[in-house]
């Protein structure tokens, strides 16, 4: 398999992140050794790019969040590096800059584990994971290991996209208004950060998960200026999604009439992938 320069590439389906934070697999060893350096710093990136995309690995953690919540019992997690990479940029959510995510042990913990895999002899490498619905979006999640390249560096890149699992609910729109996409984009986004049915389960689950799940409603809630707390009360995921979509469609809408159409609107959305780049640099006069 060869992974080409700025071209994006799918990789399997990723898990969810409200049961990747939570599921507990049986153990795989490491099978991508560490990245040769190059002369040049563009057969790295291509490298680096192949050895996300092929290797794969387990990771142990200890699952805590923005809050400082956690129950303290270890977790697992295995698959491809894109695909814990994919995860933990879900698992780093923001809104508007407020932390809303459940899973800062585990992006530590994957971060640590491909800075290992993807390592160069002089370390001139980052790859950056993120999620968001469309560029702009006042929602979405990141994460980057590894520095950034100095300013006169000669940088290489190479792109990878990872499917969340979730199918792009208005790509081909051609005939809802601005108003009828903000509503699509901002559901389907919610529903990517709290899956209903996944979300239900932990908010019926034992005290630590369930906690968890709250603080996240509480935070995503706050950010977004509205309140959960009925549907928590109830344990209703679906009602307290739809209290959150709500809240965010009108954001979203601002943004998307920037656009020159509906349908161009639509195009632009990234709600179903996360994209991960891989820079590696010469410096600046060569090696």
């Amino acid at each position: 398999m060869v992974v080409r320069p700025d071209r994006k590439r799918a990789i399997g389906t990723t898990v969810d992140v409200a049961i990747a934070l939570l599921i507990v697999g049986a153990a795989v060893g490491i099978v991508a050794a560490a990245v040769p350096p190059s002369d040049d710093g563009g057969g790295d990136a291509d490298a680096v790019a192949t050895t996300l995309a092929t290797g794969t690995t387990t990771v142990e953690y200890v699952v805590s969040d923005a809050g400082g919540g956690g129950d303290g019992s270890p977790r697992i997690a295995r698959g491809t590096y894109a695909r814990l990479l994919a995860d933990a940029a879900l698992a780093n959510v923001t809104v508007d800059g407020r932390s809303i995510g459940t899973g800062s042990g585990y992006v530590e913990t994957v971060a640590d584990r491909v800075r290992t895999a993807t390592a160069t002899a002089d370390g001139r490498v980052t790859v950056t994971a993120r999620w968001q619905p469309y560029a702009g979006a006042p929602i979405g999640g990141r994460t980057r290991v590894g520095p950034s390249p100095p300013p006169a560096a000669d940088v290489h890149a190479a792109t990878l996209t990872v499917p969340t699992g979730r199918r792009n609910p208005v790509a081909d729109n051609r005939t809802g208004g601005y108003d009828w996409l903000a509503a699509a984009v901002s559901r389907a986004s919610v529903a990517r950060l709290f899956p209903p049915v996944a979300t239900g389960y932990a908010l019926d689950d034992g005290r630590p998960a369930s906690n968890r799940m709250r603080r996240r409603y509480r935070r995503a809630a706050s950010g977004l200026g509205t309140s959960v707390r009925a549907a928590l009360a109830d344990a209703d995921a679906r009602r307290a999604n739809r209290r959150l979509a709500a809240a965010l469609a009108p954001r979203i809408e601002r943004d998307l009439r920037t656009y020159a159409t509906p349908r161009a609107a639509a195009q632009a959305l990234t709600v179903d992938r996360v994209r991960i780049v891989v820079r590696t640099w010469t410096p600046e006069g060569g090696r």
